[in-house]
């Protein structure tokens, strides 16, 4: 990898080659079209909150934690389904021909041990799944509450410029590294 100045990019760029496979400043082009992308997004996420406002933000994550809570209530009344669900999935893997086609194969023999670790296997699976997709959907209300929280601040007029200028920089990179 060839390692090029910000106005080499700029001249390959322009000239319709592709800057990937080189170095600016000693990282790779694909990594600085990264960061942009990424830059990009927190920026123009920034903006979308900022004209949502506090109050509407506060609002919808309010509606969203009714929703789950109204989702995870629902969703412990099948926990017995679940757990057949989880017998089912492991005896399935543990017979000697699939009870059920359709249902994802565990690789394992066919003893008692392995009918035990093949339940594991699957409520593990399951709840990695499930916890996973929770602790994301927690995590970004808490993002949300917080954003509306500054960004109400009279003060985050720096949060605010900060944004715009990480949309233009973000978009400049990714544009560069194409």
């Amino acid at each position: 990898m060839a390692d090029i100045s910000y106005f080499e990019a700029w001249v390959m760029w322009l000239d319709g080659r592709s800057t990937v496979g080189n170095d600016l400043f000693g990282v790779p082009m694909i990594w600085w079209g990264r960061a942009g992308k990424i830059a990009a997004f927190a920026g123009g996420l920034t903006v979308v909150l900022d004209l949502a406002g506090p109050d509407r933000i506060a609002a919808a994550s309010r509606r969203i934690k009714s929703a789950l809570e109204s989702l995870m209530g629902a969703l412990i009344g099948y926990v017995p389904t679940g757990i057949l669900v989880l017998i089912v999935l492991a005896l399935n893997a543990w017979a000697d021909e699939p009870l059920v086609d359709w249902l994802p194969d565990v690789p394992v023999g066919g003893g008692v041990l392995d009918l035990v670790v093949s339940i594991v296997f699957v409520a593990v699976i399951m709840s990695v799944t499930l916890g996973g997709s929770w602790l994301v959907i927690v995590g970004m209300l808490a993002l949300m509450r917080r954003a509306a929280r500054l960004l109400s601040d009279p003060r985050m007029l720096v949060l605010r410029v900060s944004a715009v200028l990480a949309i233009c920089i973000g978009f400049h990179f990714d544009l560069l590294a194409s």
